[in-house]
């Protein structure tokens, strides 16, 4: 087996599991949402870069500018009130409007918790 075709059967069996769990334990709506995203991200990388490696001078500065978006939305998240629409009263799930869903955000030193003030 060739280290490409290893890599894209690790990439969906990771993929499949993280799906079934979620589903488990979170809910079909947001694992439809992070399950679709995997698999147009893993059918991209097959297109374009999957098979050859990068120059790390193309892809830093896209990479950092997503990193910051990220970063930037985190804290968005964060600082204003959440609104009726965001996906955790949506989907009505116990786990984020009760217990407060946290995310590590690298860079910051504590955990965030989006329960509504």
């Amino acid at each position: 087996m060739s280290e490409r075709n290893l890599s894209v059967a690790a990439a969906v069996a990771f993929a499949v599991v993280a799906m079934v769990a979620g589903c488990r334990a979170i809910g079909l709506p947001p694992v439809v949402i992070v399950g679709g995203s995997s698999a147009i991200g893993l059918v991209m990388w097959l297109r374009t870069t999957g098979g050859r490696a990068v120059d790390p001078d193309l892809i830093l500065p896209p990479f950092l500018l997503t990193v910051a978006a990220l970063e930037t939305h985190m804290a968005e998240e964060y600082l204003t009130p959440r609104p009726a629409a965001h996906p955790a009263g949506r989907f009505q799930r116990p786990w984020a409007a009760a217990a407060g869903a946290r995310t590590s955000c690298p860079g910051w030193s504590r955990t965030i918790s989006t329960r509504p003030r």
